[in-house]
């Protein structure tokens, strides 16, 4: 982590892709794809060339293994990466019910274990 970040939580590196869907009159999309690149247990970030708006609701699903979840989410950063057409966007994890909750710490875990380049 740098110095200069201000996280609650260690951000873990994972590779994945995981589906967005938008919620609201604004900006509603049920198509978005995106990769993972970090999660830790306040919140996930992605990259995409679909972003939310900052403040709007997403569902996100992510998988392990066999297991798919839908996670209701709240996008609280969308940055552009650079001139292309990619949004690194975060999310947080405030909206998750108890058992998201508890399925997002098996996934905490799993991105924590796997080696990092």
């Amino acid at each position: 982590m740098r110095h200069d970040e201000h996280r609650r939580h260690p951000r873990a590196q994972l590779t994945a892709v995981a589906a967005l869907q938008t919620l609201g009159r604004l900006n509603a999309n049920d198509q978005g794809i995106a990769t993972v690149r970090d999660v830790s247990r306040s919140g996930i970030g992605l990259r995409t060339g679909q972003p939310p708006l900052q403040g709007q609701a997403v569902i996100l699903r992510l998988g392990i293994g066999d297991e798919i979840l839908e996670l209701t989410t709240l996008a609280t950063r969308v940055r552009r990466c650079g001139d292309s057409h990619f949004y690194d966007v975060g999310l947080d994890w405030s909206n998750c019910s108890a058992e998201q909750l508890a399925f997002l710490d098996r996934f905490v875990e799993l991105a924590e274990v796997q080696p990092q380049d």
